[in-house]
């Protein structure tokens, strides 16, 4: 089984958990920001449909769906919020069909914009937990963290990652985890 990854810079660290937590807040409209004004700017939702069931707590927006908060961009084929019986998020799906889920967020104004790719990205609410599955990509500024699987506990800001199998893709460079990271941006790896 693979190891956590645990030795990423600082910075690249604490931009990803930014990343990802603004962007699971900024899919269900509360109030949290990258940019200190992110919070303050209309949601804007384009879809070619949208569904909402107050029975079952779901909302469900299909088919190049696009959202926009401030530097926060989100683009997917699905997103579906799924809502506890007392109104709290229980979790988040957003789902890519023929291009991954696209995700960014500039964390502060002299940070690079964060952004994240993979074809389904499930935030769980009760978890405290992130994880883009297939094809997942993460970048900070050049840094970069790709791998078949992320997962991303929020609480405690670590980084699991898995490669694929090279059974089922034989272009992968033997399944592994990549991570590509620049000296001099921010703290060092440890």
């Amino acid at each position: 089984m693979a190891q956590p990854i645990r030795h990423l810079s600082r910075s690249f660290t604490k931009a990803l958990y930014r990343l990802l937590l603004l962007i699971m807040a900024g899919l269900v409209f509360t109030p949290a920001s990258a940019l200190e004004n992110d919070a303050q700017q209309p949601v804007s939702v384009l879809a070619q449909s949208a569904e909402f069931n107050p029975d079952q707590g779901t909302a469900i927006y299909t088919g190049k769906v696009e959202i926009e908060q401030g530097s926060l961009r989100v683009k997917a084929h699905k997103v579906t919020v799924y809502r506890k019986s007392d109104g709290e998020i229980d979790k988040i799906i957003a789902e890519g069909l023929n291009d991954r889920v696209y995700l960014q967020q500039q964390p502060k104004p002299e940070d690079p914009i964060v952004k994240a790719y993979a074809m389904k990205i499930d935030y769980l609410a009760s978890q405290q937990q992130v994880e883009l599955t297939h094809q997942a990509e993460l970048e900070n500024g050049q840094d970069s963290f790709s791998g078949e699987r992320i997962r991303y506990h929020l609480q405690s800001k670590r980084i699991q990652a898995w490669g694929q199998n090279k059974a089922q893709n034989e272009q992968s460079t033997d399944g592994r985890v990549k991570i590509i990271l620049f000296p001099g941006e921010g703290e060092q790896a440890q």
